[in-house]
């Protein structure tokens, strides 16, 4: 079965990657909460401080869908326009069968 996985990278205003973190937590565990969401994790580059890299899993487009339109969707948007200097942003469909 395939499943969708969102590939977030993140190019931070200098130094605020920390402040980021600690200020869009409260609702990427809203995110993770949701129905459909299989995960939904950040993770640090150890040799950049100013990158940030989120890794999101969704059962399906409609679920996702409805994650565009989640209050707290559009709370991480506003908390992006402080911190947030670039995003890249890469929509993948993978398989989930086991090899």
């Amino acid at each position: 079965m395939y499943k969708i996985l969102i590939e977030v990278h993140y190019k931070m205003k200098r130094g605020m990657r920390d402040a980021f973190l600690r200020e869009v937590m409260p609702y990427a565990d809203m995110s993770r909460g949701e129905n459909g969401n299989i995960s939904y994790n950040y993770y640090l580059n150890p040799n950049d401080d100013d990158e940030l890299l989120l890794i999101e899993k969704w059962r399906d487009d409609e679920i996702l869908s409805t994650h565009f339109s989640a209050d707290h969707f559009v709370q991480i948007g506003h908390i992006k326009e402080k911190y947030v200097e670039d995003t890249v942003v890469t929509k993948h469909y993978v398989n989930d069968t086991p090899f």
